[in-house]
């Protein structure tokens, strides 16, 4: 790497193309010095996964592109253009607004006055960011924007007192995050109360033959309430501890529901591995519920969402294999971690999504990936099932190494 490469490095951040602090730190030295004061905005994205590995880093790396694009091009609406947008430091979830002061040097910033602007460039950002995305996608992590003031004081550098004033901004959007989470959760424990869980069917769909293998079951909140969104669902009811209820009530009413289609045609359910031991789970009773048998359902068990744990793998295979049920591994990615339940389990299906598909034109690695995954599953034997498959190219080159199913909106949006 050249100096000079290694000097953009450092100043500017890779996925957004914004000024970090070592780029912008002698401004706001100069800016400090000159006004005595500089008003911040600091900006959180929150992602509503519960474990952090479990992230769809394509689309966390979408969000923060988009996130930054849209501030940028609020200079001329919202931002005056000295305003600057930047990144802070290593913390690539937060981005760092500071707002030009006056040049009047007897003029002090009002909070109140800070406040009206933090609310405008919220309601902006979530409005095009939403566009942007889609309310579906959107719904999968929020942002707060925390506002303060960092004053030029004796014996304080600007970026000390700049550190000083982003913490507290930082701590505002914290509180202001888990205020929010908390009414989500009301409206959460009501949603269960009421048992109004919505279940939708994604079809599985042979390439080849358009064939339909069968259908996954997909949970839905209220649109009404922003609960629409599964990810969003069970990382609140994770952080209530509701998660045993929430799944048990849409295991029910996915079984249930699934009379409507042929008797070829496989469920596929999703199932946290962690509930695998509850005594009051009855799957068995439900499907006969249904007149369906065991082997007409598929149990997704997701590696990423999992605690990582190859034991808990190992039992929950177990006890649904002996319950007659067909096993799943969903979450595939180019780590060891991922594939190693496929070869130790041997499921009957293996499911790779998106850090596998997203951009795979553009890349031989992830090409070679995959046609090693259809090798492994040829050995098993197992199927392998393409998801979130939105473009005709994915699909064609999918086709080509091998990959014999799909599943995404291209194919067939849930219904």
């Amino acid at each position: 790497m050249s100096l000079k490469e290694k000097r953009e490095y450092r100043t500017v951040e890779e996925i957004t193309g914004l000024p970090s602090i070592p780029l912008i730190s002698l401004g706001i030295g100069s800016l400090l010095a000159e006004t005595g004061q500089l008003a911040i905005l600091y900006l959180s994205i929150f992602w509503y996964e519960k474990r952090q590995e479990g992230l769809d880093w394509p689309v966390w790396d979408m969000i923060l592109k988009e996130t930054a694009s849209i501030l940028k091009e609020m200079h001329g609406e919202i931002f005056r253009k000295d305003d600057i947008v930047s990144t802070y430091k290593d913390q690539k979830n937060n981005l760092l607004i500071i707002l030009s002061p006056p040049r009047a040097k007897d003029h002090m910033l009002e909070i109140e006055d800070l406040k009206i602007t933090r609310d405008r460039v919220y309601q902006h950002l979530k409005e095009r960011v939403e566009q942007r995305l889609g309310p579906y996608e959107f719904q999968r992590f929020g942002f707060r924007i925390g506002y303060s003031v960092a004053y030029k004081a004796p014996g304080l550098s600007a970026l000390t007192s700049l550190d000083k004033a982003v913490e507290e901004a930082h701590q505002m959007a914290i509180e202001e995050e888990a205020m929010c989470q908390q009414d989500k959760t009301e409206k959460l424990r009501d949603l269960i109360t009421q048992r109004s869980i919505r279940i939708l069917f994604q079809p599985i769909v042979n390439f080849a033959s358009g064939a339909v293998l069968g259908y996954e079951a997909l949970s839905r909140g209220s649109e009404e309430e922003r609960l629409e969104n599964p990810d969003l669902l069970f990382y609140l009811a994770h952080k209530a501890d509701m998660t045993f209820v929430l799944e048990e009530i849409c295991r029910k009413k996915a079984i249930l529901d699934r009379i409507n289609f042929s008797k070829a045609e496989k469920l596929f359910l999703n199932t946290e591995v962690e509930l695998i031991h509850w005594e009051e789970r009855k799957d068995l009773e439900l499907v006969a519920e249904a007149g369906l048998k065991p082997e007409d359902v598929v149990i997704e068990l997701d590696e990423k969402k999992s605690t990582g744990s190859m034991f808990l793998f190992r039992q929950a295979a177990k006890r649904f294999r002996k319950e007659g049920f067909l096993i799943a591994i969903n979450g595939i990615n180019s780590s060891y971690e991922s594939v190693q339940p496929v070869i130790e389990l041997q499921p009957e299906f293996i499911k790779i999504g998106p850090p596998l598909i997203r951009g795979i034109g553009f890349s031989s690695t992830k090409r070679e990936l995959v046609k090693a995954l259809v090798k492994i599953a040829e050995d098993l034997p197992s199927i392998i099932i393409a998801v979130r498959i939105e473009t005709e190219e994915e699909s064609r080159i999918l086709q080509e190494l091998g990959v014999l199913y799909g599943q995404g909106y291209l194919l067939g949006p849930p219904l």
